[in-house]
């Protein structure tokens, strides 16, 4: 499948008027040695994970002909090809992880959680599990100090602000956050039962 993926791409290149045969080189020499060497990287990332999955039970046979692991692994092998940033290629191992032991989502919330490790930097990752953390108190907090504190716990933004805020309504847009600042005082989690599951849907499985 990759090199017939490669071939459709020098094709499509060659066919470039005037620039073709140059693309198709510059593709060879810049690109493919890259691509070559993540597919091997993943390749050998999934393989540990599934070997290990199998020494605990899991057949792996079995997942040949299931179609749900299938487009799961697919997909996700998709995505993680087209990133060098090592925490995104982690989340979608062990997404396959889950779909590997069974535990599959709603496919709609997994097209949600998909387009989320796909978009998202890893600051919005760092962000979503401080505030799965309960140390911040909502009825104490408004929203110029929520960002202070947030960016008190993540080096990377501080004097920031305006990212941060970004990051929080992103986060917020994608309904994994509750609203971060009310009357309750007590300490509790700001993330939503959906922001919950995609922590543990792109952290290593508990069993």
């Amino acid at each position: 499948h990759k090199d017939n993926a490669h071939t459709a791409a020098k094709i499509a290149l060659s066919l470039i008027p005037y620039a073709g045969g140059a693309a198709v080189e510059l593709f060879q020499t810049l690109i493919q040695p890259s691509l070559q060497l993540r597919t091997k990287e993943w390749m050998e990332a999934v393989e540990i994970r599934l070997r290990a999955l199998e020494s605990e039970g899991v057949v792996l046979s079995d997942l040949e002909n299931n179609q749900r692991f299938l487009s799961i692994a697919i997909c996700a092998s998709q995505i993680a090809l087209k990133t060098h940033i090592k925490e995104k290629r982690d989340a979608f191992c062990y997404v396959i992880e889950h779909a590997a032991r069974g535990h599959y989502l709603d496919e709609v919330v997994e097209q949600i959680f998909f387009n989320c490790i796909d978009s998202f930097s890893t600051l919005h990752i760092r962000t979503l599990v401080l505030f799965h953390t309960p140390r911040l108190r909502p009825g104490l907090l408004e929203p110029t100090e929520l960002v202070k504190e947030i960016e008190l716990a993540i080096p990377e933004l501080r004097g920031r602000s305006e990212i941060t805020v970004q990051i929080v309504q992103d986060l917020r847009a994608h309904g994994l956050l509750v609203k971060p600042w009310g009357p309750k005082p007590e300490m509790r989690a700001l993330t939503s039962p959906l922001g919950e599951q995609f922590i543990s849907y792109i952290t290593k499985p508990t069993e």
